[in-house]
């Protein structure tokens, strides 16, 4: 008897309980935030973390393999070149070494309604007949 007895509390329990659950879903299922936002942010979130897992491909095969022969070797197989490093105080030095910076003239862009070409030949023109002069 004490165990049929207990048994029936716990039933009532259990009625209880779902019966509390019921009657929340009842309240919260006519809500659109929860309709419709959870599913959107679990979307956003879900997103979000799926993209970061696949962009760190790339740097795990980097740090897996690092830059090891086998690994260049792949790589050139494949057709892909290592890119020459580029010092940028070197380009510096060879742009100033090879620019003239003191014999140049300024060529004006032709306006909409005006003919580029016939403009800017007679400004070259001009520019010649300046500079044969100055000499």
């Amino acid at each position: 008897m004490y165990f049929s007895l207990y048994e029936n509390l716990s039933n009532v329990k259990e009625y209880v309980m779902l019966n509390r659950l019921r009657t929340l879903y009842e309240r919260v299922l006519p809500s659109r935030h929860l309709r419709q936002g959870v599913p959107f942010l679990a979307f956003l979130v879900l997103g979000w973390l799926g993209i970061r897992e696949f962009a760190n491909i790339r740097y795990d095969i980097k740090k897996k393999y690092g830059q090891s022969d086998a690994f260049r070797e792949r790589m050139e197989k494949g057709g892909k070149k290592k890119i020459k490093e580029i010092d940028p105080e070197e380009e510096y030095k060879k742009l100033v070494e090879d620019a003239d910076l003191d014999s140049w003239f300024n060529i004006r862009g032709p306006r909409p309604e005006e003919d580029s070409r016939a403009i800017q030949q007679e400004l070259r023109e001009k520019h010649q007949k300046l500079d044969s002069a100055s000499n």
